[in-house]
């Protein structure tokens, strides 16, 4: 056992200062867990905490609840954004992909508009980080949410010319804000989808038919068939169409999980919506479902006619402006970077096209810029959705008192944790 002198065990002893180095080594760690675990503040005021802090150090004193939630936690906040300001800096971050929505709490009825950030890194790494969520006031008209994003920008000094493009909900006023705005948006693929299903199933009888049946058998089997003076059970035939049914909806659901992964690129767009026409176009066993078929297919068309001429042949266009190379060289380089990538053999479907372009950009540099800005995109607005859903635990029962600003402020550390320093 070591022995300590008086005056040492005095020191060891005294009870650390506020500002004392090692006890904001465990201040910082509790608002991280604060953050991280989504804790409501009120945990550090809590008596078996406080005890817990105690006995693991005897010298260090919890501070109160004001202290973590009006000086510590801003600071850290303070932290974060300078940090993602010099990562969104326009110089290694030149274009940005966007994702945006907006969600009500229902236990505090207060709105918030969110905002994340995706690109690609000079070595086509994939970045994304949530930039806001913003709470909202009012009525979410075009102009407001136009407002809301332009403050948003400007918050991190982002200029509209570097938005390649926003991804959003297919709701009318989001749709609205950004034609307004001149600025290239596009509906979640994964919500247009669904459209289509929708669209689909609606105009197949046999399947509205299979469908309210099953409505209803919902509650017969609940009470148990035999006990129901009226049961429903589908026919033979619809049960046929049933099967078809599955068939056909199949690639949708497959489609929709491809789409919403966090790797996920808007390039998945173009393949999948061909995919999804062959598919419908296949005759296969159509008993009871060739119109919904036919449905879909139109649905898909009107959604997505014009995909092969999009952002990819518009990025193109800019290089070919803004290059300093003569103009009569320009062709020739771009036709023999476009012909060398056509020869390319096709990399494995499963594999990372991110990690192909990192080790061929200095073969194809022009092309390289493309595909920079163009995969860079998400296909969905699912980033936002899943920022809503950190929202939903963080306003929950515990801390519907929360003040709208500390509640964003919360989920913006949330989702930036990786940047909050030990």
């Amino acid at each position: 056992m070591v022995q300590y002198t008086i005056p040492e065990q005095v020191v060891r002893m005294k009870i650390w200062d506020i500002n004392n180095s090692s006890s904001i080594r465990i201040h910082r760690a509790i608002a991280k867990i604060i953050i991280t675990d989504m804790e409501p503040i009120q945990v550090v005021q809590k008596t078996g905490f406080v005890e817990l802090m105690r006995v693991l150090e005897r010298r260090y004193t919890v501070p109160s609840r004001k202290y973590f939630s009006e000086q510590l936690i801003p600071e850290i906040n303070d932290e974060v954004c300078a940090q993602l300001l010099v990562i969104l800096d326009p110089v290694t971050s030149p274009f940005l992909s966007f994702t945006t929505d907006t969600w009500t709490s229902g236990n505090t009825v207060q709105s918030f508009m969110g905002l994340t950030a995706h690109w690609l890194t000079e070595h086509f790494e994939n970045m994304s980080f949530v930039l806001d969520c913003k709470p909202f006031i009012g009525h979410h008209t075009a102009p407001a949410l136009m407002t809301a994003f332009q403050q948003m920008l400007d918050k991190w000094n982002i200029d509209v010319g570097r938005c390649n493009v926003v991804l959003h909900d297919n709701a009318a006023n989001i749709s609205k804000y950004f034609r307004d705005a001149i600025i290239d948006s596009l509906g979640c693929f994964a919500h247009t989808i669904q459209t289509c299903v929708h669209d689909g199933l609606l105009n197949q009888r046999a399947v509205s038919d299979i469908i309210s049946i099953a409505k209803k058998l919902r509650r017969a089997l609940t009470v148990y068939c035999s006990e129901v003076d009226e049961t429903y059970c589908p026919t033979a035939y619809q049960w046929s169409v049933a099967e078809n049914l599955v068939c056909v909806v199949a690639p949708f659901e497959e489609a929709t999980r491809e789409v919403s992964y966090k790797t996920a690129h808007i390039s998945l767009v173009i393949p999948v919506v061909t995919a999804l026409r062959n598919l419908l176009k296949n005759e296969g066993n159509n008993a009871g479902v060739k119109t919904m078929k036919s449905t879909l297919l139109k649905s898909l068309d009107e959604h997505y006619s014009s995909t092969s001429s999009s952002l990819l042949w518009r990025c193109i266009d800019e290089i070919v402006q803004s290059t300093s190379a003569p103009e009569q060289q320009l062709p020739t380089s771009i036709d023999t970077q476009l012909s060398q990538y056509l020869a390319e053999p096709e990399i494995n479907r499963l594999a990372d096209p991110l990690q192909w372009w990192s080790k061929n950009m200095h073969r194809l540099p022009a092309l390289a810029t493309v595909a920079r800005i163009y995969l860079g995109a998400p296909p969905t607005s699912v980033p936002s959705e899943r920022l809503f859903s950190v929202a939903g635990e963080v306003l929950n029962d515990h801390r519907s008192s929360l003040l709208p600003h500390n509640a964003a402020r919360l989920i913006f550390l949330k989702y930036n944790s990786k940047l909050i320093k030990d």
